[in-house]
């Protein structure tokens, strides 16, 4: 695979599993220009959008919260694998962006909090649970992403999900930092759920993850993924 950027962290890879069953990946943003409402233009300049925290839970203790829903099939046994990623682009609090005759500039207001690491989950119906991650990359005002400083940060919540006899519903996530307002190419912050369930009436399958952080820019790379294999034969 070739992708024009520029790499930070090298793709490695983090999880591999052998199993009869399937894979399910959901997410949600935790950003967009109202709280509560979808945000979806396409016409819309990324600068232009005064980028708020979305916050669907009416929890006192979050300032960002966002869900999605986790259908596992009736068929699937166990959860082996549950990896919750959340990432954003966090050079400081808040940014706001000044107009002149002759040039935009963008000021940054409020501290970077160093906690990007700790968020809050929930499973339906639950009360939140505070967990704390790995940070896979983390720009801090550094290098080429200084403007936007971006950050990825993974925890594995497999226990948590299968503590509950069944984890369908709605899957919350809260407290991911990111920059509001208006900030140079704009805003970005969201995460994602990747869940690998075994089940004995799929087919056998190896799943791979791979964890790292590149930027998309004008430099070819390859990602080289290993030990992949497709059937020898049909069934």
């Amino acid at each position: 695979m070739l992708l024009v950027s520029q790499e930070e962290i090298s793709f490695e890879a983090q999880k591999k599993i052998s199993v009869q069953g399937n894979s399910i990946l959901l997410g949600n943003t935790i950003l967009g220009n109202q709280k509560t409402k979808d945000f979806n233009s396409q016409k819309a300049s990324n600068d232009l959008i005064d980028m708020k925290y979305v916050d669907i839970d009416e929890d006192p203790k979050t300032y960002s919260s966002s869900a999605a829903e986790i259908l596992i099939p009736e068929t699937s046994e166990e959860i082996l694998y549950a990896g919750l990623y959340w990432t954003g682009l966090y050079p400081d609090e808040r940014s706001i962006m000044k107009r002149s005759s002759r040039r935009i500039t963008y000021k940054n207001r409020g501290d970077r909090n160093p906690a990007i690491d700790s968020v809050y989950i929930k499973a339906f119906g639950q009360d939140y649970t505070a967990i704390k991650g790995d940070v896979v990359f983390n720009a801090n005002k550094k290098g080429v992403f200084k403007i936007d400083s971006p950050y990825a940060c993974r925890a594995d919540i497999t226990a948590y999900l299968n503590s509950f006899a069944n984890p369908n519903g709605m899957f919350t996530v809260a407290n991911i930092k990111a920059t509001q307002g208006k900030i140079e190419g704009g805003s970005a912050g969201g995460w994602l759920l990747y869940l690998i369930c075994k089940d004995s009436t799929q087919s056998p399958k190896y799943f791979t993850t791979y964890d790292g952080f590149k930027q998309i820019n004008s430099k070819e790379i390859t990602i080289v993924y290993t030990d992949f294999q497709t059937k020898t034969s049909a069934l």
